[in-house]
């Protein structure tokens, strides 16, 4: 039953629009077809990247008990010591920042950041990483 409504609207909505149209000197939108298949072989697609590049791995060891590490690539436009980083509990509480995570740089474009996690209780953190217009939470487990 739903669906006939919904099909007498989009009818409806048509007609409506093809008169309109009609009164404008336009051609009717029923006259086009409703879908176009091209058939090419080779279409290329430029695409604009817009924005900072940030992306981490998986942290781990999942679940962590005196540390925990994930590997961070980011747009080496940036310095990446100059990020900044927090990490906030499941009631989105900052609890602690870089006086507990420490980055070990791997390339000019990632590094190994790593939390000390000893003495918080178990339960479920996010580290946000925030680097030139970018972010990237990292769901933590500490168990």
């Amino acid at each position: 039953m739903k669906k006939e409504i919904i099909l007498l609207f989009i009818i409806i909505f048509i007609l409506m629009n093809n008169e309109l149209l009609a009164q404008l000197g336009k051609k009717s939108i029923l006259n086009y077809p409703l879908c176009t298949i091209i058939n090419n072989s080779k279409v290329d697609i430029e695409t604009q990247f817009i924005g900072d590049y940030l992306f981490a791995n998986p942290p781990y060891p999942i679940p962590a008990k005196i540390y925990v590490n994930t590997l961070v690539y980011w747009d080496k436009r940036y310095d990446f010591n100059k990020a900044e980083i927090n990490v906030y509990n499941s009631d989105g509480i900052k609890i602690c920042g870089k006086d507990r995570i420490s980055i070990e740089q791997q390339s000019d474009w990632s590094s190994i950041v790593t939390w000390n996690t000893s003495g918080f209780p178990f339960g479920i953190y996010i580290i946000l990483i925030k680097h030139g217009s970018a972010a990237i939470p990292i769901k933590v487990v500490i168990g």
